[in-house]
């Protein structure tokens, strides 16, 4: 083998450098050629200084390869660039939807900090870019702890839909967003950083809130309209029952009159001793029974007409007590009042509305036949002034309690079923109303309820 000179030797050291520089720049670095590359360059190195014999052939292959080489280098440059522009002009494009949105759009790392903001954000928070940008995202709400765990919520579920925040801006506007988030991730599937929306809500929370408030007012005009028509029921069976009761006083009262003329004028010829005596005060006793009814059906069945008076309840209220005081006390009912001392001066009928609580004392007291617990109580609520009477008696049944007003029905052995009706359309002629509350063996609270807005009316 024919030894080479050393021009040829530094000719083929600068041949074999260049190829690994070319190499080196298609691969990325030595490193990253190819094992086949590797023990090419070797060989080519090995076999130039080894023998001269292979100098031409290796030569052109060198050349060959080198050429090819650079056309490739050229080439990935050129894509390269290619790549490049690409990528601007998609991060140009992906930019221009960020920006065209009307809808403040953010994005934040794992910790919450802001990264990056659209122009809608700026506009939203009163504040720059450089301001927002490197800030935490939950500082820019009323609620920043609600937000925070509403940005910690994408990393974790890996998605957040219509999360409900208001948005704080720098001069104190306040705005109701329903608040979007989603995650992005590189290549490998690993989380970069979240992407929220902030869609403004306020008009459509305002909408609902008047959707609620009218259609509340329709539940109230038709509660109105059908009290009104159980009202117009009740007066037409009242009117009814008032002409029933005016025909029946006619024809019964007379007779019964005429009975008990009779039977005193018998109990007057009778001896003291005499048997008969004790019949005739039955019949007598029962006489005036039915004639307590016939006055009850009368006054049930006649127009209310109210003597109204500038009154405190609570007088109303012991005046009562005071009445029922001995009966209570004989039935071993404990009693205890729990009465407002500020309660406004309101306008009702004494007589009336004490004949309602007298009433409704009775029923109480009879409701605890082996004596029991009372509390009176009263309060000022939502416009009226309220008294309940709470028992600790048997309590009535729900089937019970929706008879309970009707006229005539009663539970009660000599009960004409009207102290109820009577109660109640003396509270609906004030303007007032009354209910129960009542349970099966757990005793029953009444509540009647009076305005106060006419008497403030009259009084400002």
């Amino acid at each position: 083998m024919d030894a080479l000179t050393l021009a040829e030797k530094w000719q083929i050291k600068r041949m074999h450098d260049l190829l690994k520089r070319q190499l080196k720049r298609h691969f990325g670095g030595l490193d990253s050629i190819p094992k086949e590359w590797q023990a090419f360059v070797k060989t080519v190195n090995d076999v130039y200084w080894e023998s001269d014999r292979n100098r031409i052939a290796l030569e052109h292959m060198l050349k060959s390869t080198t050429e090819d080489l650079t056309y490739a280098g050229s080439e990935l440059d050129a894509q390269h660039k290619r790549a490049e522009l690409e990528i601007q002009n998609l991060q140009r494009y992906n930019r221009g939807l960020i920006e065209t949105s009307l809808d403040p759009l953010v994005t934040f790392n794992q910790k919450g900090i802001i990264l990056d903001v659209n122009n809608a954000t700026v506009q939203a928070t009163g504040r720059s870019r450089e301001e927002l940008i490197g800030t935490p995202f939950a500082d820019y709400f009323t609620d920043p702890e609600k937000a925070r765990k509403g940005a910690m919520m994408v990393f974790k579920k890996g998605e957040v839909r219509d999360y409900e925040l208001v948005m704080k801006a720098k001069d104190g506007t306040e705005t109701t967003v329903a608040y979007n988030a989603s995650l992005y991730r590189d290549q490998t599937g690993g989380v970069i950083a979240a992407f929220a929306a902030a869609r403004d809500i306020t008009d459509l929370k305002r909408s609902e809130a008047e959707v609620r408030l009218e259609r509340d007012r329709v539940k109230v005009s038709i509660q109105n309209l059908v009290d009104m028509q159980d009202k117009l029921i009740r007066s037409e069976r009242f009117a009814a029952i008032g002409e029933a009761a005016a025909y029946l006083s006619h024809e019964i009262r007379n007779p019964l009159m005429v009975i008990g003329g009779l039977a005193g004028l018998i109990e007057e010829s009778l001896s003291d001793d005499d048997s008969n005596r004790v019949n005739l005060e039955v019949i007598q006793r029962e006489i005036k029974r039915l004639e307590s009814m016939l006055m009850n059906v009368t006054d049930f069945t006649r127009p209310s007409r109210l003597k109204r008076e500038l009154l405190d309840i609570n007088s109303t209220i012991k005046n009562a007590m005071t009445l029922m005081e001995n009966d209570l006390r004989n039935r071993e009912i404990n009693h205890e009042q729990s009465l407002d001392g500020d309660l406004p001066i309101i306008s009702f009928d004494p007589e009336k509305v004490k004949q309602v609580l007298i009433n409704l004392l009775k029923n109480a007291a009879e409701a605890m036949p082996n004596g029991g617990k009372l509390v009176i109580s009263s309060w000022r609520e939502n416009g009226y002034v309220k008294v309940s009477f709470t028992d600790s008696g048997v309590g009535i049944s729900a089937e019970i309690a929706e008879k309970i007003f009707n006229p005539f029905f009663t539970t009660k052995k000599k009960g004409t079923g009207l102290g109820l009706a009577v109660s109640r359309r003396i509270m609906e002629d004030h303007g007032g109303d009354i209910s129960l509350q009542s349970k099966k063996g757990k005793g029953t609270r009444a509540i009647i309820s009076l305005p106060i807005d006419v008497v403030e009316n009259e009084c400002s």
